[in-house]
């Protein structure tokens, strides 16, 4: 009933609410039943695996389940009091909390989700209130891979970083000669070392860890083994005397083009070797599949895009770059009229490439503008936008980067020479697409904004928006449910369900309920019935879509009843447990269970139950469960508790 290979498998990012609490049901059934809770904890690099059934609970905790993967335990206290003493006792050894970069958080009551590293740990901390545990606060360990480790100083503060790609970023009160020596031997012993840009080589280990501008310091990092891309380190003094931290990837070309004797771009061999070192950070991207989903295809992208990249041009002859000239009578650049970008763009740009609905946004263009034209342009128009200027750490003639803040959104840009053009890359929440709807004072009405057209993808057999925030699924052979979480409004949405769910030849029911901010919508399929669940959540739209296989579950004899509820038993305990609900008594034998639905099973009716149970040598229980009309439950016994998941 309960065994991995029988039940499926899920997959899963930054999930939604709900999303989460499948994987938190899903997890611990697979691993009480021996199958795929360790596969959560896998990363790909060869580190230790973190053990969550040895970090610290909260005073008065009641443990429900643990495990190397994942571990959950509840206690009386608010959501507040928990998060405060889980986070000092995290702290207390060694565990720094973090956000992903940019992202704007939404503060939900009662739920938290916290994101710690330690060394080349992570853990996501989730706590919530539970109506299933009486309404008790719930705490949710859970092992994150990290895929590249990048050190936190230890006083690091508004920590920003992302465990699936290089980007991090922080404030220390180190100095920054102080900073530049905390990365350059962090940096060093995960493999990465210092690069002459001028020399176009390798620093030795004990060379001076970067180079002074007038506004800060940076550095740059090559990891030649491996086939990242290289690494910028910006360092830089802020207002009130701290040190901000900017560590982040750059394309190779960007170390090319600062060697002024070097050819205009790789060669054919150098381009070659890239793509073979790509090409395997590739293989080693599918081994992490399993891992998450999310994080897999954006390095797949990635190795895919840099492939065609390494590869593009690859028999062109070598030209010799020109010496770098500023133009000091290069007019003013004027914006362009029109531009689906939320920033403005110069005249003068071109091969632009616009996506609001990335991760964190980004917005590429060419320009045969000079660098130093291109950063004067951003420079005079963000700033009537109501965008702030951070300090430049890097001001070249031909490198620029620039930083640009408002109302708690950022926006970074890169300019660098690259032959006769100026390359610009920027990324930021602030290049973020706006779907989300705009309030008419003068009507006091809600004025939507213009469709957009999704395009689409499968995941486990269902369509999902190629543009998302997130997506989790859980499969068993009668239930298919699937969470995401698409930035963009909750009109597109619903005509991205209807037109791809038609393509399936699934029959819209009558009855549907479209609001602004809701919809709930009934389908029927080859399969079974169907029901999708739209919301909105800050500038998201939230999809829940489950599909019920009701021939395969009256094959199987999962089906209830009609009008009636179903209850599987299964029990992982190396000994007979006891059942008691809805005044009946069930006993569960031994491992009965965990790899078919060889269990007992109960009818019942629709409602909320209670239920106690007791297993030799230990203390009895109690929990709940509430079932609907039509749903067939698992109950599972195991150490430290019991746990609930809908089959069908």
């Amino acid at each position: 009933m309960f065994g991995a290979t029988k039940f499926g498998t899920l997959k899963s990012n930054h999930l939604s609410t709900t999303a989460r609490r499948a994987l938190l049901a899903f997890i611990c059934v697979a691993g009480l039943a021996g199958g795929l809770a360790s596969a959560s904890a896998q990363s790909a690099s060869a580190q230790e695996a973190l053990d969550t059934s040895k970090l610290p609970r909260v005073s008065g905790a009641t443990e429900t389940f643990a495990s190397p993967a994942t571990t959950m335990f509840t206690t009386k206290d608010s959501v507040a009091q928990t998060v405060e003493a889980a986070v000092k006792a995290l702290a207390a050894l060694g565990w720094q909390p973090y956000v992903a970069p940019f992202t704007a958080t939404a503060d939900v009551p009662n739920q938290k989700m916290l994101s710690l590293k330690k060394g080349a740990q992570a853990l996501s901390v989730y706590i919530v209130v539970a109506p299933a545990q009486g309404n008790a606060t719930s705490v949710q360990y859970s092992a994150l891979p990290v895929v590249n480790d990048l050190p936190f100083p230890k006083d690091a503060s508004q920590t920003e970083f992302d465990p699936n790609r290089p980007h991090l970023g922080c404030l220390t009160a180190g100095t920054i000669d102080q900073t530049l020596e905390f990365f350059r031997t962090e940096l060093s012993a995960r493999g990465w070392s210092l690069w002459n840009a001028k020399e176009g080589a390798k620093q030795p280990a004990n060379s001076w860890p970067g180079e002074k501008t007038e506004k800060g310091a940076y550095a740059y990092y090559v990891r030649d083994q491996q086939s990242e891309r290289p690494l910028i380190l910006l360092v830089s003094t802020v207002a009130d005397g701290k040190t901000k931290v900017e560590l982040k990837s750059i394309p190779a070309d960007v170390l090319r083009a600062q060697n002024q004797g070097k050819p205009d771009g790789p060669t054919a061999e150098e381009r070659r070797a890239d793509a073979a070192r790509i090409a395997a950070a590739k293989v080693e991207a599918d081994k992490s599949r399993t891992a998450s989903d999310a994080m897999s295809d954006a390095i797949m992208k990635q190795a895919e895009q840099a492939i065609s990249d390494a590869l593009k041009d690859a028999r062109a002859p070598v030209r010799q770059q020109p010496a770098v000239t500023v133009n000091t009578s290069e007019p003013p650049l004027k914006a362009l009229a029109e531009t689906a970008a939320p920033v403005p763009l110069p005249e003068t740009a071109d091969n632009i490439l616009y996506d609001g609905y990335a991760e964190d946004g980004e917005l590429k263009f060419t320009s045969p503008s000079s660098v130093q034209a291109v950063a004067a342009f951003y420079s005079a128009a963000m700033k009537p936008l109501g965008w702030t200027e951070g300090r430049s750490v890097i001001n070249r003639p031909n490198m620029v980067v620039l930083d640009f803040s408002k109302s708690g959104k950022k926006v970074s840009l890169t300019i660098v020479q690259m032959g006769k053009n100026s390359d610009v890359s920027a990324r930021g929440d602030g290049l973020a697409a706006k779907t989300t709807a705009k309030t008419n004072t003068k009507a006091d009405a809600v004025v939507a904004t213009a469709p957009i057209e999704l395009e689409a993808e499968d995941k486990a057999g269902l369509p999902i928006p190629t543009k998302r925030q997130s997506s989790g699924s859980t499969s068993s052979p009668f239930r298919t449910e699937m969470n995401v979480d698409v930035p963009a409004d909750l009109n597109s949405v619903l005509a991205f369900y209807r037109r791809e769910l038609g393509k399936k030849d699934w029959k819209e029911e009558p009855g549907a309920v479209v609001k602004a901010d809701q919809a709930v919508l009934t389908f029927a399929s080859a399969d079974g019935p169907a029901v999708l669940k739209l919301g909105r959540r800050g500038d998201e739209t939230t999809v829940l879509l489950t599909l019920r296989r009701q021939a395969d579950a009256t094959k199987a004899g999962m089906l209830p009843k009609a009008g009636r509820s179903k209850l599987l038993f299964g029990n992982v305990l190396p000994a007979e447990a006891v059942v008691t609900i809805n005044k009946q008594t069930i006993k569960v034998g031994a491992g009965v269970g965990t790899k078919g639905p060889d269990g007992p099973t109960l009818d019942l009716p629709p409602g909320k139950y209670k239920y106690s149970f007791k297993a030799a040598g230990g203390p009895a229980k109690s929990d709940e469960v509430e079932i609907a009309a039509g749903e067939t439950w698992g109950l599972l016994i195991g150490p430290g508790g019991a746990l609930t998941l809908q089959v069908y």
